[in-house]
């Protein structure tokens, strides 16, 4: 997650240009900020599939990020402080959508280091509270310092944590079909030897029709076994990724091959997956 990544090493650079010690390194914000509002918007996009719809927030970082650095830009230009607060509140928007996938990756993830990013929204606060109560001129005139250097150091570390964080993003590979068959729980049904299980690859056929007979009770994770929702993409507790069909026969219930199954016995199978009783018809 290399955008991700550098997007919030440009974020800590932009945090720390809030300071009065840094404060002549502003003008490369002009150019830093916005270059960092787009490589968070994409690094997030491109989770979409590993934390699901919650990733459309990306959007939201866009635009708001967007409206939040023209407001601001136009207020340093033409010295008008009465758009900070807009600024200011397009920001607060924007940093609690990046909360909201800060706890979600952490949980879909297991990359729990996102729950410190959550600093942010303290220093966002603080920020808020300079600009909502009128103390902007309180801080031109270098006094009440101690609130900015405390949001701003909030911000960089929240930044920084983000960026290591996002650097520990591993994609993972779908569990394999074999994987996903020693992790089945053992079978309620009983067979002759000459008719016991084995998984029957059906291919691709407009044919057939698959029919559910008995919904399992989630999708069992092959890694760590806990029980997932039927819609889950990825194992809400050790990340790793769930089978889902892109063509041809699958599960109704949980989306996942067909060639996963296992025979039951005739025209019936139990998914692979979550461990659902199906049945095949013609049609």
């Amino acid at each position: 997650m290399k955008k991700l990544a550098a997007g919030y090493f440009l974020s800590a650079f932009n945090a720390l240009c809030l300071t009065p010690l840094v404060l002549i390194l502003i003008y490369p914000t002009i150019v830093t900020y916005p270059a960092s509002i787009v490589l968070r918007g994409l690094g997030w996009r491109s989770l979409k599939q590993l934390i699901g719809k919650t990733a459309v927030a990306y959007i939201g970082i866009w635009v708001f990020g967007g409206l939040t650095y023209l407001l601001a830009l136009t207020s340093l230009v033409l010295s008008v402080s009465e758009m900070l607060p807009v600024a200011a509140f397009f920001w607060t928007v924007y940093s609690m959508l990046e909360a909201m996938l800060y706890v979600v990756s952490a949980r879909r993830l297991a990359v729990t280091m996102f729950y410190g990013s959550l600093v942010s929204l303290f220093g966002v606060a603080l920020f808020d509270l300079i600009v909502f109560t009128g103390l902007v001129r309180e801080v031109q005139q270098n006094r009440a310092l101690e609130l900015v250097y405390l949001g701003a150091g909030a911000l960089v570390v929240s930044a920084l944590n983000s960026a290591v964080a996002s650097l520990r993003i591993k994609r993972r590979e779908v569990v394999s079909a074999s994987r996903y068959h020693a992790a089945l729980p053992p079978s309620r049904y009983t067979s002759p030897p000459s008719q016991a299980f084995e998984r029957t690859a059906v291919p691709p056929q407009p044919l057939l029709t698959v029919e559910v007979l008995r919904r399992g009770r989630g999708i069992v994770c092959a890694s760590c076994r806990s029980v997932n929702s039927f819609n889950a993409y990825a194992c809400t507790t050790c990340g790793i990724e769930f089978a889902k069909a892109v063509a041809g026969l699958k599960c109704p219930v949980c989306g996942a091959p067909f060639s996963l199954a296992k025979k039951i016995e005739a025209r019936r199978y139990l998914c692979g997956q979550c461990a659902s009783t199906l049945l095949v018809k013609g049609r």
